[in-house]
């Protein structure tokens, strides 16, 4: 069987963001985001793990005495 009869049984690869396959949950775990591949496409999903620091977002500097926002 091909990789697409194998979706088409109901089946999902599992990819890091490189392509990769993720075959177990350990490695999902180590990824912040991952696609699932179905037969009839795929969907990114993120994990609720942290992105890895190269990959985290900048803050910009924080202003002393910003008040509450409510």
């Amino acid at each position: 069987l091909g990789p697409d009869q194998v979706l088409a049984r109901g089946y999902a690869l599992v990819l890091n963001p490189e392509g990769a396959v993720i075959a177990t949950a350990a490695a999902a775990k180590q990824e912040s985001r991952l696609t699932i591949r179905f037969a009839d496409g795929e969907t990114p999903v993120s994990t609720g793990a942290a992105p890895p620091p190269s990959a985290a977002r900048a803050t910009g500097p924080r202003t002393a005495g910003q008040g509450s926002l409510f």
